[in-house]
């Protein structure tokens, strides 16, 4: 499939999918998905290892009583295993959410890594490139732009407590949303650089987490 075979009309014009990934997300300088593949058909990486999913908790009717990790505060938990969190709705206030009062979303439970310092992450750009990338975080710093956004993030089941009928998932109110100002690189410069080539059709994320 080439990247022409699909679009998306947009302030008056066609915009190619491979124009869409190219143009829009920040990768953060504190990169936490050491594995970005440009792929043309398969989604998953040769050397992805297939794992069960730990499901999230269903139909959850009251807030449980579980420590939140550190630098979270005030927080209301939906579910433990794995944490899922949601933001009071009077701390939604200020133009930008404080990270102590940040939803917290998980699909599974983190991995547990044998060295958590950000100075030894990389990332590997490769897949449909021409040019396979594997960068550290010095040399994101180093070699592209660093720029600063605002964005609001949601989680998609936020309001789920209200469907009608109910739905199974975590059961958020109105607190599954947040805006933080991020710091990164574009991942369109990074991609640039990787000489995304014309048969790529959108961007895989691969973490050490199995979602």
């Amino acid at each position: 499939m080439s990247d022409k075979s699909e679009s998306t009309q947009g302030a008056g014009r066609n915009t190619s999918r491979r124009d869409l990934f190219k143009n829009t997300a920040i990768l953060a300088a504190a990169a936490t998905v050491p594995n970005v593949v440009v792929a043309a058909a398969d989604p998953a990486p040769q050397n992805a290892a297939a794992a069960p999913a730990t499901a999230a908790p269903t139909n959850a009717t009251a807030p449980v009583n579980v420590a939140l990790p550190d630098g979270k505060k005030d927080l209301i938990v939906l579910g433990d295993r794995p944490l899922v969190a949601e933001t009071p709705v009077h701390l939604l206030d200020p133009d930008l959410t404080p990270l102590e009062h940040f939803f917290i979303r998980n699909n599974g439970n983190p991995p547990e890594l044998e060295n958590t310092s950000d100075e030894t992450w990389k990332i590997t750009i490769d897949g449909e490139v021409e040019t396979p990338l594997t960068l550290s975080i010095a040399d994101l710093k180093r070699d592209f732009q660093v720029v600063k956004r605002r964005l609001v993030i949601e989680c998609a089941g936020n309001g789920r407590k209200f469907y009608n009928p109910p739905a199974s998932g975590s059961q958020w109110t109105f607190g599954g949303v947040g805006c933080a100002e991020f710091t990164g690189v574009r991942l369109k410069d990074v991609l640039n650089k990787a000489k995304v080539k014309p048969s790529a059709v959108y961007t895989g994320h691969y973490g050490a987490d199995t979602h």
